[in-house]
């Protein structure tokens, strides 16, 4: 089996949302001069306890489709906790989650997402391959947080 080749760095990523989190963010989509990207958590000399570093997976137009309807479902029913916009070397929640979902309409929610991406998600997760990485913090602010 060969070595993994070096990925080579991008400057000037913009998270657009997570998909999944584990101590901070850990899957999503990003935009970078125009083009949309699936990210994943990167280990070993890409990352270190205070920034995280992650892999870049471009998505076509049909695939970043696929995932926006999956994330528009948890925006309308959920919240916009997970949608981002950038500030300085922090990303800022655009939105609070909303307040007293249901579990039902959790569970619910949940289920359509699956229903919509899941067979993309765990391709993107584990076999696609990667362009470059980015390295961002692993600080979210909400809009609470912002003080003029």
């Amino acid at each position: 089996m060969g070595q993994k080749q070096k990925l080579p760095r991008v400057e000037g990523v913009q998270v657009l949302w997570s998909t999944g989190h584990y101590d901070g963010i850990c899957t999503g989509v990003a935009e970078h001069k125009d083009k949309k990207y699936f990210f994943r958590l990167l280990g070993g000399i890409y990352s270190n306890r205070k920034l995280r570093a992650y892999e870049m997976v471009p998505l076509s137009e049909e695939e970043f489709a696929t995932l926006n309807a999956s994330q528009q479902l948890f925006r309308d029913n959920i919240g916009l906790h997970c949608d981002y916009l950038p500030y300085g070397d922090f990303l800022v929640q655009q939105g609070p989650q909303k307040n007293f979902v249901d579990q039902e309409t959790i569970t619910q929610t949940y289920a359509k997402m699956r229903d919509i991406s899941k067979d993309l998600l765990n391709r993107l997760e584990y076999d696609d391959p990667a362009v470059g990485y980015f390295v961002g913090g692993t600080y979210r602010l909400s809009p609470n947080h912002l003080v003029s």
